[in-house]
């Protein structure tokens, strides 16, 4: 075994490795967990608090903690599963765990035993993966399949792949509410619903959506099986599977005839005042009882960008911003609860131009006057005034809600402003430090580099995240980072000094126990059996980092990888490095995991094999950041393949020109393969004879005799002598 202090210089630029990266990704808990005797530190990754809200200290702690948060539905299940697991070299399981706060989580646990050289478990190394949102996903399409069934509004589905797009499905309420049955509506396109009052643009409305891919939401007169026409609230919308493709058109009917009646009956009615409000510079909306705009007025169009009538029909908030509509839905829920009564809100709507607008909204529950018959809303266009009255609260809050120390000096450093976080990190008041100098501040030899901070701002020049030392009230030393600038005068003459501070004191202990637990995890990976490697994502997929392992498999050190950014190129073998290349390329460019089996080169000239299988690893960003990958030689296999390959084709060449009939049969006696031989022995091809019984040529004199010994355990093997009858004809 090489000696880990060895291994570390085989790495290039080792601060660049991403060790934490590898094992304490976001998304799992990675653990160990040694075998009795062995020299391994048990590890659990931090995201163990993440996941389970256990701290990795307390976790370590535990005895058995795995089966101590077991869900006791589980637990049973799981023991078998790892008392199953003792020969074998991995487990992949799902179960549930009971998190510190008493939720239960599911859980699949990937666990993978490390040996040493010789063959010895060393530890268990695992990794928990949290799946509960997987599982959760699973319950709800159960019960949206059943809420389908259930539903009170028509539910529609056609194939968009089939000619012309026909029905698969329909639910019970689709049934009532057209008089189709299932039966009669399965195959046929959804037109047979249309008729002679179907509107031609709501036709069009529908097959443009269609042919774009996109929803659709429209009011249209169709036609039950009885003939008699009703109004539809039709919504359609694609369904598209994982790559984007539409494989479903879902429609959801429902039947508002009495609604558009009553709609349209009042719009008959708004003639009367229509006039008093067609000028008015605030927007005026009338609403029904179930939220739907019976009228509005023309300044929508002024204030929003779009005409009334795109309006008319559709349910109010509709259009609101998302953070607002509940809030919406709310107000209109009071005002219905408050005839006679005028309520107040801000809502946010989309202007035509894809801004967002704050309007203030005023309602009066009028549906109990006759005259009106509905709730008369008020739109005020706020934006203007909200927007000054947002930057007006924001500038206030940001210096006493700021996590980071602010404040600002005059020329000569005496404190001028003083917020909260200052207080918190340095120690000192505002009472105590305004009017004082700054210098108070510094640490012990820190006072020539404040000057030259000093000097660059009093140039008009910004300091940014400059890291230094300062000292608090009580003494103590905190490392801080911070951003300064000049404030200058309408002249540009600088008048005051600004300064946001942040402390970093736990950053900087957190770098250092990084760097710690980077070791750690280098001795780990590189300790794995297979040849683990690290890899830039570029065209040469350069060596970044190579286990020590790889000099026994192709005779090339670890320095060497890293020395030569083509080596991994040159070692393919010449038949295989096209196809391999071409995947390579491919992989970058789609971040597909990279899995392949191909042959290399050694330094001495001999072919390995080698199962490649690599891993993108990207930032927080999801930009490709280095290829993780693993080689495992399977030159031993590959051998046997061939030479097995080779034994058949002996064995078939030496059955297929023996002299001798050879017949192979199952325990029933029914002939599974016959040799050619039976040909010239019988007269018969060995196609006819397979699937037969093996007695039935035999002649009747023998075939008892045969039948018994075939019966007789103890008769073992022995040559006999028996004639086969063919068509009259007799063969010994």
């Amino acid at each position: 075994m090489a000696d880990p202090d060895d291994d570390v210089s085989h790495a290039r630029d080792s601060e660049a490795i991403p060790y934490p990266l590898l094992v304490e990704h976001p998304s799992a808990v990675t653990y160990v967990v040694p075998y009795e005797g062995s020299t391994i530190t048990p590890y659990v990754s931090p995201q163990i608090e993440l996941l389970l809200g256990y701290a990795a200290s307390d976790w370590l702690a535990m005895d058995r903690p795995l089966d101590t948060v077991m869900h006791p539905d589980d637990r049973e299940r799981m023991v078998a599963c790892f008392e199953g697991a003792r020969d074998s070299s991995e487990i992949d399981a799902e179960f549930r765990l009971v998190r510190r706060d008493g939720r239960d989580v599911w859980m699949r646990n990937i666990v993978t035993k490390i040996l040493d050289a010789t063959g010895t478990p060393l530890a268990w190394h695992g990794v928990l993966i949290d799946i509960t949102e997987r599982k959760q996903v699973e319950e709800d399409l159960r019960l949206r399949e059943r809420a389908l069934e259930a539903a009170s509004n028509g539910i529609v589905m056609t194939d968009p792949s089939q000619p012309d797009n026909p029905v698969v499905y329909v639910n019970p309420a689709f049934e009532e509410i057209t008089g189709y049955s299932r039966g009669e509506a399965m195959g046929k396109n959804c037109r047979f619903l249309q008729g002679p009052e179907s509107s031609p643009a709501a036709r069009r409305l529908l097959r443009e959506a269609v042919d774009a891919g996109e929803s659709a939401r429209l009011a249209i007169v169709n036609y039950r099986q009885s003939g008699d026409p009703f109004w539809n609230d039709l919504s359609i919308s694609p369904v598209r599977n994982e790559t984007g493709q539409i494989i479903r058109y879902i429609g959801i009917l429902d039947d508002v005839t009495d609604r558009v009646h009553a709609v349209e009956s009042m719009q008959r009615s708004e003639e009367r005042f229509r006039a008093l409000i067609q000028n008015s510079s605030d927007i005026i909306t009338i609403l029904d009882r179930e939220r739907i705009v019976t009228y509005e007025s023309p300044a929508i169009e002024r204030v929003l960008g779009f005409p009334a009538s795109e309006s008319l029909g559709v349910r109010a908030f509709t259009s609101a911003h998302p953070d607002d509509r509940e809030r919406g839905l709310a107000f209109f829920a009071d005002v219905l609860r408050q005839p006679g009564q005028t309520l107040t809100t801000e809502i946010r709507y989309r202007h035509a131009n894809g801004d967002w607008r704050m309007l203030e909204l005023h309602a009066s529950n009028l549906l109990d006057r006759p005259d009106i018959q509905g709730i008369v809303v008020n739109s005020r266009d706020v934006t203007e005034r909200h927007r000054a009255e947002e930057e007006h609260r924001r500038a206030a809050a940001i210096v006493d809600t700021s996590q980071d120390a602010i404040m600002s000096t005059d020329t000569d450093g005496i404190v001028r402003t003083w917020n909260q976080s200052a207080e918190r990190i340095y120690g000192y008041t505002a009472a105590e430090i305004v009017g004082r100098s700054v210098r108070m501040l510094f640490a012990d030899g820190r006072l020539d580099e404040a000057r030259v901070v000093r000097d660059k701002l009093l140039r008009g020049e910004r300091v940014e995240r400059h890291e230094t030392v300062r000292r608090r009230k009580d003494g103590s030393l905190v490392d801080i980072s911070m951003s300064s600038a000049p404030i200058v005068d309408e002249s540009g003459t600088v008048v005051a000094l600004a300064t946001i501070a942040r402390d970093i004191s736990e950053q900087k202990r957190t770098e250092q126990a990084l760097r710690e637990a980077e070791e750690r995890y280098r001795l780990l990976i590189e300790h794995i059996p297979s040849i683990t490697y690290i890899q830039a994502s570029d065209t040469h997929a350069s060596t970044i980092y190579m286990s020590p392992r790889i000099e026994s498999l192709v005779g090339y050190a670890p320095n060497e990888w890293l020395a030569d950014p083509e080596l991994w190129t040159k070692l393919i073998h010449p038949d295989d490095r096209p196809e391999v290349i071409a995947e390579h390329l491919r992989t970058n460019v789609t971040g597909d995991p990279f899995v392949m089996e191909y042959r290399m080169v050694a330094r001495d000239g001999g072919t390995v094999w080698v199962r490649d299988e690599a891993h993108l690893l990207h930032d927080t960003e999801g930009h490709g950041l280095y290829w993780q990958g693993n080689f495992i030689d399977i030159t031993e296999s590959k051998h046997a393949e061939r030479a097995l390959r080779r034994s058949e084709e002996r064995f078939r060449s030496l059955v297929q020109n023996a002299t001798d009939l050879i017949t192979l049969t199952d325990a029933h006696g029914t002939i599974l393969y016959e040799s050619p031989a039976v040909t010239e022995m019988l007269g018969l091809s060995p196609d006819e004879t397979v699937g037969t019984y093996i007695f039935a040529e035999l002649h009747h004199d023998d075939l008892r005799f045969l039948e018994h010994m075939a019966r007789d355990p103890e008769r073992g093997r022995e040559r006999i002598a028996f004639d086969a009858t063919r068509e009259g004809h007799r063969h010994q």
